[in-house]
């Protein structure tokens, strides 16, 4: 069962090689000494669309949790922009700073 779709951006000057990631972003960054200090967050609901439904394979009566996500270096330049859609009845999400 899929619990949720991501999407995920870059700068294209710290991707040298899309090959190279492998399974990881964040292993990758810091095989290249680029290391995630801080993460923004924000947390919004809505009801889920036909697509996602269909990825997703739910009823269309539950909210789906909307979290973007800005990835910050250490000089706190981004590094990552994600947006995940999540199932809300199977997840749940924790911050910590």
């Amino acid at each position: 069962m899929q619990w949720s779709i991501e999407e995920s951006w870059a700068p294209a000057h710290l991707i040298h090689d899309v090959d190279a990631i492998g399974i990881s972003l964040y292993d990758y960054f810091r095989s290249r000494h680029i290391y995630p200090q801080r993460t923004r967050s924000r947390v919004s609901a809505r009801m889920p669309d036909d697509e996602f439904q269909s990825h997703i394979q739910m009823d269309g009566k539950v909210p789906v949790l909307v979290i973007k996500q800005v990835a910050l270096d250490q000089q706190h330049r981004p590094i990552e922009y994600r947006i995940s859609y999540c199932r809300s009845d199977l997840y749940v999400f924790v911050c910590e700073e």
